[in-house]
């Protein structure tokens, strides 16, 4: 394989990219620490952890307060203060999770983790080490990072660090790596070294320069087997089986993984925080969440303690102008739709949308499926989706259709001419299907 030549990858779309509001807006603070998170012990995607907290409990930040199982993530106290209650709470994606709740108080010096001697960073204590740091799907991709390493150590040609976030309006990783490019990299490095692979390749779009000129900036010093290579801007390019695709030309058959092709992924997101956890023993307790859309004040990329309210978020930018016509977690194309903001930043909250009512996803009423084939053209896993739409409460005639496939996207509802809300349904549908399953 050649690493110095790329590949892309069929259907896709090239939605504008929307991202002037907050692209030269630098990483900030919230002005006020939250008065209280709830932090969810059963992160998504993740084993439900043990609490080792009940109500009254003294933490600091950076105290672990569940307790993993053997290959589950750890979860850490994101604020100082005392623990409210240890109970089920409302979460972003759907249920009632049993999580801790912390209310602020006190400023106890921050706990941090054990820090491994240079000569430890290897094999399994430092897989160990990224194990505990907290990560798990923070960066998108599934399972959780270390059993991706773990399976990909020894077998892996390419680690991908993943900094396309080619969805519109987003710029939480892009600011990450124009501000903090001596993180991305030398965590990216750490992996790699995990891993044994030939060489990592930092994927970033060509819509991203000052992030380019950044980590290239840093190569010569910390660098190693590290590149920097710009990718066409293209959604979904940032997912990850059009990633691999266009890094090492190989399209992955359903069901098959990265590893299939030769490569582990991972996102800017998940090399930065290793990088912390490794060299400073700073477990996972932030994110970069990009707040903006026409009806927020002030959009900016806010850092803010895991468990914060929405709500602080969008107060932390000025509130609302307008009423929003909707309120999304997450991007545009694959955000989730949300009815109340007293829900907790997790660790997989990139973005909080404000969209106003001239702002074009979804604004328009939906009609009738036209058959003309364009969500067919893009969907970049050569799915159907108008059957989707279709069949849609009909679990027997959708199994011909491999709806199961679908990576969620949202491409064909971006480009559907009559405003179906194809992605909404299509989760519906691997619903309705699990359940008779």
């Amino acid at each position: 394989m050649s690493w110095n030549h790329f590949f892309g990858f069929s259907g896709g779309v090239y939605p504008r990219h929307r991202k002037s509001a907050t692209r030269n807006k630098p990483i900030r603070d919230l002005p006020q620490p939250p008065e209280r998170v709830v932090l969810s012990l059963a992160p998504e995607g993740e084993p439900e952890c043990r609490p080792v907290v009940r109500p009254g409990t003294l933490v600091a930040r950076g105290e672990l307060i569940g307790a993993p199982s053997q290959n589950g993530t750890p979860v850490y106290a994101s604020i100082s203060g005392v623990v409210e209650a240890v109970e089920p709470w409302p979460a972003q994606g759907g249920g009632t999770p049993v999580s801790v709740v912390i209310r602020a108080e006190g400023n106890r010096p921050e706990a941090r983790m054990r820090v491994l001697p240079p000569e430890e960073r290897k094999g399994g204590a430092l897989l160990e080490a990224v194990r505990m740091i907290g990560v798990g799907q923070m960066d998108g991709h599934a399972p959780a990072l270390h059993l991706r390493l773990q399976a990909g150590m020894g077998k892996a040609k390419v680690l991908i660090v993943n900094g396309c976030e080619s969805e519109p309006l987003i710029t939480a990783d892009h600011r990450l790596m124009a501000e903090d490019p001596e993180a991305v990299i030398g965590g990216a490095n750490y992996l790699l070294k995990l891993l044994g692979a030939e060489r990592c390749v930092i994927a970033v779009e060509s819509n991203k320069l000052d992030a380019i000129e950044a980590l290239q900036d840093r190569l010569p010093l910390r660098g190693g087997a590290v590149q920097v290579h710009t990718l066409k801007a293209k959604y979904p390019q940032g997912m990850e089986r059009p990633l691999v695709r266009a890094v090492t030309g190989v399209k992955l058959a359903p069901g098959q993984s990265p590893l299939e092709a030769g490569a582990v992924v991972a996102g800017v997101t998940a090399a930065t925080a290793v990088f912390y956890g490794v060299e400073e023993g700073i477990p996972l307790l932030d994110r970069v969440v990009t707040v903006s859309g026409s009806s927020v004040v002030r959009p900016q990329n806010l850092r803010v303690p895991l468990g914060t309210e929405l709500n602080e978020l969008l107060r932390a930018c000025g509130g609302c102008k307008d009423t929003p016509r909707v309120l999304l977690s997450g991007g545009p194309m694959t955000g989730r739709e949300l009815d109340r903001l007293d829900l907790p930043v997790t660790s997989r909250t990139n973005a909080l949308l404000a969209l106003g009512p001239k702002e074009s996803w979804g604004a328009q009423p939906n009609g009738v499926c036209l058959r003309c084939g364009r969500c067919v053209q893009c969907c970049p896993m050569g799915l159907m989706p108008l059957y989707f739409h279709l069949y849609r409460g009909r679990p027997d005639q959708l199994a011909p259709y491999h709806i199961e496939n679908c990576m969620e996207c949202g491409t064909c509802a971006y480009v559907c001419p009559a405003h179906i809300p194809l992605t909404r349904q299509i989760r519906q549908g691997k619903q309705g299907k699990e359940a008779r399953t």
